[in-house]
């Protein structure tokens, strides 16, 4: 227990000093209006990529890649299509992402407090509504000895779908990534000279050292969303028939976790109360971004609705994005891919 919750404060520091938790930032990115979130995200999953990677080669720690969430509609990726919609959708409205939201409200963000009501709600959603239906439908599919060729799972990892080396595509992917960020970099310098324009590389850094901190202490990677399906679990737990209860009861980890992600904004938003150390002010900032109060039912709805979808798409930004894609898995590109593409509709259209 004591090495999750020091793997959820390093993580929660990181996000905090990194700036990717306020809402301005979050809005600003999904608006394409400001690019110092993408560049952060990118960095970050660059250097989850490398450790996994490296732990992977010492054989210190193996992480299997992260599977598909069929829903049963029209594919074996639909869940992470259809959950990664509703991410990104639901991180529009609240401004905010299943990990965010618990800086927000560490770091004591008035948006963050509604938008962790709303998360908590979509996580007893999810196991009291969604996730038997799910099961229920995992249970009438046909004996694997059944299944056609064309109904079997696809390859998990993009190097495996390519039948390419994992060593060639790491590489591949960590070329474009470290493109991407360069070509960002530049861009932003154009109008911000000096460390100004390398902050949100140095706390793409801070994420990554994090995740360092994941794979020595617990031998696993970060992730988020499973707390909120941990906290109905929780309360449905007392509910649940004998026969079920002590097999079913919530192993808890997850929630400790994300009590660590609270904890560690609470002591970087105490260490640095006015400005985060690697977020810009308006001054430094390419494009300036004010926005408003986020309203109480829009901060509740999306937080509802982001961990709605990152449950039905088995990972969020953290799980999905910096550790999944960072194992090449293939549902998470697509989820990341999704969410991204909602919620820049979402904000661009109606925020």
């Amino acid at each position: 227990m004591t090495t999750t919750l020091l793997s959820g404060i390093a993580f929660g520091a990181a996000l905090t000093a990194s700036g990717v938790h306020q809402p301005s930032v979050i809005l600003g990115q999904l608006k394409l209006a400001d690019w110092d979130m993408m560049e952060t995200f990118l960095t970050a999953t660059a250097s989850s990529t490398l450790l996994i990677l490296a732990f992977h080669t010492a054989n210190i720690v193996k992480l299997a890649p992260r599977c598909y969430s069929p829903l049963g509609l029209f594919a074996h990726y639909d869940g992470n299509l259809i959950g990664g919609a509703l991410l990104g959708v639901g991180m529009a409205l609240a401004r905010s992402c299943p990990g965010t939201v618990l800086a927000q409200v560490g770091a004591g963000l008035p948006s963050g407090f509604p938008a962790l009501v709303g998360a908590l709600l979509g996580g007893l959603g999810f196991t009291s509504l969604v996730r038997p239906w799910l099961r229920a439908n995992a249970a009438c599919k046909p004996p694997k000895s059944e299944i056609t060729e064309n109904e079997r799972e696809p390859s998990r990892t993009v190097h495996e779908s390519l039948g390419i080396n994992r060593y060639v595509v790491a590489g591949t992917f960590e070329a474009v990534l470290v493109a991407i960020v360069a070509g960002l970099t530049l861009f932003s310098s154009a109008s911000r000279g000096g460390f100004a324009a390398t902050r949100p590389i140095a706390g793409g850094l801070l994420i990554g050292l994090a995740q360092l901190v994941s794979l020595l202490l617990r031998r696993s990677a970060v992730g988020v969303s499973t707390a909120f399906e941990e906290a109905g679990d929780f309360v449905w737990w007392p509910f649940y028939s004998p026969g079920e209860s002590e097999s079913q009861r919530p192993k808890g980890m997850s929630v400790v976790f994300a009590g660590g992600i609270v904890g560690g904004a609470w002591l970087v938003s105490q260490a640095m109360p006015i400005t985060p150390l690697f977020q810009p002010s308006e001054s430094e900032s390419a494009i300036p971004i004010i926005v408003a109060a986020v309203p109480l039912w829009q901060s509740v709805l999306g937080g509802f609705v982001m961990v709605m979808g990152a449950r039905i798409a088995g990972g969020c930004t953290s799980g999905h994005g910096i550790t999944g894609m960072s194992l090449l898995s293939v549902s998470s590109f697509l989820t990341i891919g999704s969410a991204l593409g909602a919620g820049v509709l979402t904000a661009k259209m109606f925020l």
